[in-house]
């Protein structure tokens, strides 16, 4: 009879071709033959096995893995993998069914990006739960930073508000800094000006408003970086309402080296005038000119209290922007140098 693992310049076999489009009458029929082998990989390293949990075909995967499940976590050549196809997917039964033959839930991509993470990223919310259901719950998120702040970090970022409450549910820490920035998850919830995350994370914990990142910035200092973005003052009200909090405290990130986030091409006095006048109308800093003028000089500001004193005065941005004074310095200056 015919070779039933024939294959094509590709690498493709028949079972290959019927798993990936999901024809199950077909693939059973295959399958009687005693020679026929689910593990065959075409070219890019992809089995029948990898092809039926990316196209959540949960009858062909179950019938392939009854056959052989022993290569079930190799990677293709593109780094992907049975389990993972089927998280990217969002195909919660295929990733069950994997789970039973043993797939292992805690493999990453060869970047380091586990399960939860790419799930937390696809917001498979099902498929998180399937996951930490198979690790032990909140157990998964005592064994590494990586495992425990990019699924609350990809959640704050996005504002995927169910998905950030029940991470924090299950064990994840939103205290947790990344990277060299030292950013929190509320960090990036404001930066992306996501007002639902911000208002989970702060059910949880207020005192997530204080968190500084090894620069020195607040969320409120990530959230005024968005001057420009209307989103900006709903996000900026909830976090300076959710604590007293001293204005002289708030401008103490402006003493340190600006977060990644900050865009370089405009002047640090600029950035400032925005700072405040975002906070003035909320009652956070002194309204008159000279209380504020006092408060400046006494953080450092003398060279540029000028700046930050007109533009609060000036009737609108445009008008602003026509007045504006030529930049002290021709060079570019972070915010070491503005209090």
């Amino acid at each position: 009879g015919a070779d039933p693992n024939a294959q094509m310049r590709s690498g493709a076999t028949p079972l290959i071709l019927l798993a990936q489009h999901g024809h199950t009458e077909l693939v059973q029929i295959l399958l009687e033959h005693p020679k026929c082998d689910p593990s065959i990989r075409d070219v890019n390293g992809a089995s029948a096995i990898y092809f039926a949990a990316k196209n959540g075909h949960e009858k062909i995967l179950d019938l392939l893995l009854q056959r052989t499940h022993d290569d079930i976590d190799k990677y293709t050549a593109k780094g992907s993998w049975p389990l993972h196809a089927a998280c990217v997917k969002g195909y919660g039964l295929a990733v069950e069914i994997l789970l039973k033959y043993k797939a292992n839930p805690q493999q990453a991509t060869k970047e380091g990006k586990s399960l939860i993470a790419i799930c937390a990223e696809e917001k498979h919310l099902d498929i998180i739960e399937i996951l930490l259901n198979q690790l032990g719950g909140s157990a998964y998120f005592t064994q590494s930073k990586t495992n425990s702040f990019w699924p609350i970090w990809l959640a704050s970022a996005r504002g995927y508000f169910d998905l950030t409450h029940r991470l924090v549910e299950l064990g994840a820490n939103p205290k947790e800094m990344l990277g060299q920035a030292g950013a929190t998850p509320i960090h990036f919830a404001a930066h992306f000006l996501n007002l639902k995350a911000i208002d989970i994370l702060l059910s949880i914990d207020s005192s997530l408003v204080h968190l500084q990142d090894f620069t020195g910035a607040t969320p409120l200092f990530y959230a005024c970086q968005k001057y420009t973005n209307k989103q900006c003052i709903p996000v900026v009200s909830k976090l300076v309402n959710t604590k007293s909090i001293n204005a002289v405290a708030l401008l103490r990130p402006l003493t340190k080296r600006a977060p990644p986030q900050s865009i370089d091409d405009i002047q640090p006095a600029i950035q400032a005038c925005f700072f405040i006048t975002l906070l003035a109308p909320l009652d956070l800093i002194p309204s008159s000119s000279s209380d504020l003028s006092n408060m400046l000089i006494a953080k450092g500001a003398r060279r540029r209290k000028h700046h930050i004193l007109r533009f609060m005065h000036s009737n609108s941005h445009n008008n602003h922007k026509r007045e504006q004074e030529k930049p002290i310095s021709s060079n570019k200056k972070n915010f070491d140098a503005l209090v």
